[in-house]
């Protein structure tokens, strides 16, 4: 579980143009994360703007080309770069078991087609160059599956799919994927609770080699190598403190 805004704080003392799609379905959260990135990152005022976009409707294309378009005119000038962080889920998280088409739906088809969508639009609104990056955002759970949370494992195995086919299609701009493990973030516990966050970072601690759940800091510093590796497409970063060997 990730927060973007936390993410950002660290981004954006590397990157001058950047844009980051994050579904935030909230005017006030949405208006305190740019306070916390403005106090965090001293002098970056001119540097962060803010757009409330619902990007989980039949009008998504025509919204994310909006999101774009004014986030070229608030960088003044072509992106470099792009990271899509989180988008809000539409649906339980249930096992193989229960799930239905309404379910499937609704945790597949929002997200994948943020990132079909951003693959079309965005390169004209970028640097058509090597230097210049998107980057999506998984999970470990693609790599280390949980019991009853398999249907999850499959999405972040499809963006990381979606990472690898893009980067064919729209080279010389490179695509790539962050897998984080579990990341200790304000959004864990406003998502699951005080006692169940608690829970989920005991877990992270025990399937972790280095023993704690991993930071948005250690997390964010995946995302400004793939950022700066102008050799890296294609490809995904894993930032889960071992847990896959853990798991092995």
């Amino acid at each position: 579980m990730l927060n973007a805004s936390y993410i950002l704080m660290s981004l954006l003392d590397h990157v001058e143009h950047c844009a980051s799609c994050n579904c935030i379905l909230n005017r006030t959260k949405l208006d305190n994360a740019v306070k916390a990135l403005i106090k965090a990152v001293p002098g970056s005022e001119d540097r962060i703007s803010s757009i409330l976009v619902d990007l989980g409707g039949e009008d998504t294309e025509t919204q994310l080309e909006q999101v774009l378009a004014d986030a070229v005119a608030a960088a003044g000038g072509p992106l470099d770069h792009i990271v899509h962080s989180v988008s809000n889920r539409r649906g339980p998280l249930v096992p193989f078991s229960p799930v239905d088409y309404k379910t499937i739906h609704g945790l597949f088809v929002p997200r994948f087609a943020q990132l079909a969508l951003l693959g079309k639009l965005a390169p004209k609104y970028m640097n058509a160059k090597g230097t210049s990056s998107i980057i999506f955002t998984s999970g470990h759970v693609e790599d280390v599956p949980m019991p009853g949370l398999g249907v999850l494992s499959s999405v972040g195995a499809a963006i990381t799919g979606m990472a690898i086919g893009l980067a064919v299609d729209i080279s010389p701009i490179r695509v790539n994927a962050v897998a984080p493990g579990i990341t200790e973030t304000p959004m864990v516990i406003e998502e699951t609770g005080e006692t169940m966050a608690s829970a989920i970072y005991d877990l992270a601690s025990r399937q972790s080699l280095v023993g704690r759940p991993g930071t948005a800091d250690e997390a964010a510093e995946a995302f400004v190598y793939l950022m700066k590796d102008t050799n890296a497409t294609g490809t995904s970063v894993k930032s889960s403190g071992g847990s896959i060997i853990r798991s092995a």
